[in-house]
């Protein structure tokens, strides 16, 4: 009997997503991130940002004026329980106007995401990393406006996306 309840739950922990929802501070701590699952597919938009980002290298000539801030830039996500991380998505690059295949992940229990952004194979592409927002932790994007000279979004939302 225990040796069944063993396989059950080890079972149960392969297909369970890491626990990936919630903020990320980007590398230079000058934006925030929000990653959520909408319909098992993983997506993130920025949440704030010090500077503002126009998304001014879109193909889409209507959104070059745009704010980045509340556009989904990770979309489609699927979670790889044997891997234990999430491919098959696209990432969104406001810097060139590209959109790019990616996959993400955690690292160090949680508190470090990763996302590798690639053209055709993984090797030719770009990774970026960021830092879970501490619990408690109080951060710009939480007061709802912009601050400081930064800009923000209101709460992510799967109707919410921006894109």
């Amino acid at each position: 009997m225990l040796a069944l309840l063993v396989v059950v739950a080890s079972a149960t922990q392969a297909t369970t997503p890491s626990p990936i929802e919630g903020r990320y501070w980007t590398a230079d701590r000058g934006g925030i991130i929000e990653m959520l699952t909408c319909d098992d597919r993983l997506e993130g938009r920025i949440l704030w940002r010090a500077e503002p980002l126009l998304d001014a290298k879109n193909p889409d000539e209507k959104l070059r004026g745009r704010s980045m801030i509340g556009v989904t830039f990770l979309s489609g996500f699927r979670y790889d329980p044997s891997r234990d991380r999430w491919h098959d998505g696209t990432v969104y690059s406001a810097d060139n106007g590209r959109t790019y295949r990616g996959r993400v992940w955690l690292e160090d229990e949680g508190r470090t995401m990763k996302m590798r952004g690639f053209v055709g194979v993984s090797l030719l592409g770009r990774t970026a990393t960021f830092a879970r927002v501490a619990p408690g932790e109080t951060v710009p994007a939480d007061l709802g406006r912009a601050t400081g000279g930064g800009e923000s979004a209101g709460p992510v939302a799967c109707s919410d996306r921006g894109s």
